[in-house]
């Protein structure tokens, strides 16, 4: 024996196992079996022999297992004699590969193919089969599932009803349906190429035709079953083979009209239907088995044409993995109850014990393990959806049929259900939504029922809902979209972006917020939203990070979303985003400069927005410097004196900061008096008046005005430094700098001399200030004095008027206009007349 392995693009691996034996003569040479298109729930097996004729093959549970002989495989048998759990037979040209599709598969399980072959007459079957081995893939993981439309939604050209959705063997999903305006055919579409296009003809059916049913052959061949009212609302069923739509029998080939119709197709593809007989009102299933002179439309019955007690509703038609038929529908003329039947032993019968009460919608499958399941209108339940499944008849289950999870787990009315199996048998409900009228997904898995992604995900009301499972495993949706003009919409999980954190959450009216947004799935991220209104830019930096920047927007919170090609993420509390109103200019902004600095003062803003206020920034140009602070005033150091600053005031609150308030300038003026005199400065207009030391004060900017010096008796006015622009004894001071000093000096006049020291005194008073305690002399000019003088010291001194400007000689006496007063010590005085 030799052994090969294969391993495929999607981590499924085929093994083949080939036995080479001698064959009888007239036998065919077995090719080895080739599996290919494995998903999670089907395969296309390849099969080929030396000669034209019938092979046959079997699909086995686990790997290498034992086929048993040629003989056993055309039974469909294992090799201990049991039915295999997939098997069946396919027509064969010689060295030609015939392809069959085996569908309803678990996920991620191993599987043997047994093969043989005969020739046309049966007389040379292979006794020896061929194997192969292969494991189905793993259904996709979704982490952040959500629905989305495949290809748009309403991507019909008119309005639609009765979709019927079905998956081609390479994964392409297809979708039949009848059009409700023009012609009202049926017609179908396919997704390929990232667009929904017409396969065939707009519209194939001959005339207007209703209750579409797809299904695909084994070899991969689409069929539509319908209502053709062409015919008397006959059923009709075609098929699309070599570019053509074709009859699959004859046209109307039932001889009544029909409704509740359903295609199905057994293992050896044989294409079953099943339906309600309108005259009747009782269920039938007819089979194609070709034309004869006994069957002249192509097609025979299954059993008995209308094969029910009474009065039947939503006939609805499966087959198991090993091909009986089955039929469920509501049993009108028993209580409304569901009833089952399969056909073995060429009779129709029940399968365990009608229960339950149906209201008006009806779903029939068969999980992968080939348990029957009905999902059901509950008319006992407010009309919400319970699913049961068949578990033969006991002591416990008197009925045979149990319960999946709790009876009634939506939490409304449904309508519409559809029932399908994901690859590892889980069952999956679609179905309307009472109320909103929605379309909503349910699976029951670890023993509870739950809402598989976003609930109630189509935009408006959804009708004749249908769910399929493409072969990666990911469950689609077809149905008539109401909100969209009636047109066909297709929906299917994909990845959603997940929101965790933004930062920062809040920003202003006027956008430009940077906002760092993290989470999951971002990348291939189309739009990033704050609400209705897209970010005014945004990047994705790596799938869990995006940079957006904030639009424009008003005040409140907003959820920011990040969509993909088909999903937006679900808006949460961990992706709020607060346009917050700023706040206000600052008021009654004033800088007032002093040496080197300035202190900006201001008043609260007339609103805060909609959060407190947290801080404020003077901006100061040239420079571009900025200080903050929590209150008034804010004092900037550093600043040049000679300098002319702009000082502006922002506020902030949580959201940024707000429009700036420009600053009235004070500059400032020192005025200082220098010199051995002494006098006064005064301004025009008024703000400096100053006497002695150092004067300061502030003045608007720009403005210009003029310092009048004035001296006192006994001093003289000498001159100003710094900026001044002087005209005669007037300084004209111009404010265009942030702090100036001015300095005006006045020395004493030359009047009075105290001997044995240098300096000069305009007045007596003066030179007696300065004097010294015993036998001092005091020389006068002899000019005239005013001055009241007070010696109040315990001085001697000796005053001596009347000397000329050198105080050589006495050529006079001095004049004293005032008064002298002699407190303490004594006094000589000569040349000098008191008036």
């Amino acid at each position: 024996m030799k052994r090969l392995k294969w391993f495929n693009c999607g981590f499924s691996f085929l093994v083949l196992a080939l036995t080479w034996s001698p064959a009888m003569a007239a036998s065919p040479a077995l090719s080895v079996p080739f599996a290919e298109n494995i998903g999670a729930n089907m395969v296309t097996l390849a099969l080929q022999s030396s000669g034209t004729g019938t092979g046959y093959f079997t699909l086995l549970s686990g790997s290498g297992t034992a086929c048993g002989t040629g003989t056993q495989v055309a039974a469909g048998q294992d090799s201990t004699g049991t039915m295999a759990p997939f098997h069946s037979s396919l027509p064969l040209t010689v060295n030609t590969q015939g392809l069959f599709t085996v569908r309803n598969l678990t996920q991620h399980t191993d599987y043997t193919i047994c093969f043989t072959a005969d020739s046309p007459t049966g007389a040379s079957l292979n006794s020896t089969p061929v194997a192969a081995n292969f494991t189905t893939a793993a259904s996709t993981v979704i982490p952040n599932p959500d629905w989305g439309a495949v290809g748009g939604t309403a991507f019909t050209a008119a309005s639609i009803q009765f979709t019927s959705l079905a998956f081609a063997s390479d994964g392409t999903p297809y979708v039949a349906y009848c059009n409700t305006s023009g012609t009202q055919k049926t017609a179908m579409m396919k997704y390929s190429g990232g667009a929904w296009n017409l396969v065939g003809s707009a519209g194939f059916s001959d005339g207007a035709a209703t209750l579409t049913s797809l299904a695909f052959s084994p070899d991969g061949t689409p069929y539509v079953a319908y209502q053709d009212s062409t015919y008397g609302e006959n059923l009709t069923v075609m098929k699309f083979k070599n570019g053509a739509w074709s009859l699959v029998g004859s046209k109307g080939l039932t001889s009544h009209y029909v409704t509740d119709i359903t295609l199905a197709f057994s293992p050896d593809g044989t294409p079953y239907v099943g339906y309600t007989n309108g005259i009747t009102v009782k269920p039938t299933v007819v089979k194609y088995s070709g034309f004869s002179s006994a069957n002249p439309t192509g097609w025979s019955v299954v059993g008995t044409d209308g094969f029910s007690v009474g009065y039947v509703a939503y006939t609805s038609l499966a087959l198991s993995p090993d091909g009986i038929p089955y039929v469920a529908y509501k049993d009108t003329a028993n209580s409304n109850k569901v009833t089952v039947m399969k056909y073995s032993d060429g009779a129709w019968n029940v399968v365990g014990v009608p229960s339950g009460s149906v209201g008006y919608a009806f779903s029939f499958a068969f999980s992968p393990d080939g348990i029957p399941y009905v999902a059901y209108q509950d008319w006992n339940n407010n009309q919400k959806l319970t699913l049961i499944k068949y578990v033969g008849v006991s002591s416990t289950w008197v009925t045979g049929w149990a319960s999946v999870g709790n009876p009634a787990f939506t939490s409304s009315a449904a309508w519409y259900p559809s029932l399908a199996f994901s690859p590892d048998g889980t069952p999956y409900v679609a179905f309307s939504y009472g109320g909103s009228y929605k379309a909503e997904v349910m699976k029951y898995s670890d023993e509870a029922w739950s809402v598989v992604g976003r609930g109630e995900f189509s935009s408006g009301e959804a009708d004749h809902l249908s769910l399929a499972f493409s072969p990666s495993g990911t469950p689609y949706v077809s149905y008539t979209d109401n909100h969209n003009s009636y047109k066909a919409t297709v929906m299917t999980l994909f990845n959603t972006p997940t929101i965790t954190t933004i930062s920062p959450t809040i920003g202003p009216l006027s956008g430009g917020t940077s906002v760092t947004i993290i989470g999951t799935g971002f990348t291939g991220a189309t739009a990033v939203n704050f609400g209705s209104t897209s970010a005014a830019s945004f990047i994705v930096n790596s799938d869990t990070q995006i940079t957006a920047i904030s639009p424009t927007g008003s005040a409140g919170t907003v959820d920011i979303t990040v969509s993909g090609p088909e999903v937006t993420s679900f808006p949460s509390t961990a992706d709020q985003f607060t346009f917050n109103p700023l706040p206000s200019a600052p008021t009654n902004v004033t800088a007032t400069a002093t040496n080197g600095q300035a202190s900006v003062s201001f008043s609260a803003p007339a609103s805060s927005g909609s959060s407190a206020i947290t801080s404020y920034t003077v901006t100061v140009t040239p420079g571009n410097k900025t200080v903050s602070g929590t209150k008034s005033p804010i004092i900037v150091t550093g600043l040049t004196n000679s300098t002319i600053y702009t000082f502006t005031v922002k506020a902030t609150n949580g959201s940024g900061a707000g429009p700036a308030a420009t600053a009235t300038n004070l500059n400032g003026l020192a005025v200082t008096l220098n010199g051995t005199g002494s006098g006064s400065i005064n301004s025009t207009p008024s703000g400096i008046s100053c006497t002695s030391g150092t004067c300061i004060n502030n003045f608007s900017s720009g403005s210009a005005f003029s310092l009048l010096p004035t001296a006192s008796p006994g001093s003289q006015f000498i001159g100003w430094a710094g900026p001044c622009s002087a005209s005669g004894s007037l300084c004209g001071v111009i404010f265009n700098a942030l702090y100036q000093n001015v300095t005006a000096t006045f020395n004493n006049l030359p009047n009075v001399q105290v001997v044995g020291n240098s300096q000069l005194f305009g007045l007596i008073q003066q030179a007696y200030n300065a004097a010294g305690i015993t036998n001092a002399v005091i020389k006068a000019q002899g000019i005239t004095f005013a001055e009241a003088i007070n010696m109040a010291t315990s001085k001697s001194v000796t005053l001596e008027g009347g000397f000329d400007a050198a105080f050589a000689s006495q050529n006079g006496n001095s004049m004293l206009q005032g008064s002298l007063t002699v407190g303490q010590g004594s006094l000589v005085v000569s040349h000098l007349t008191i008036e």
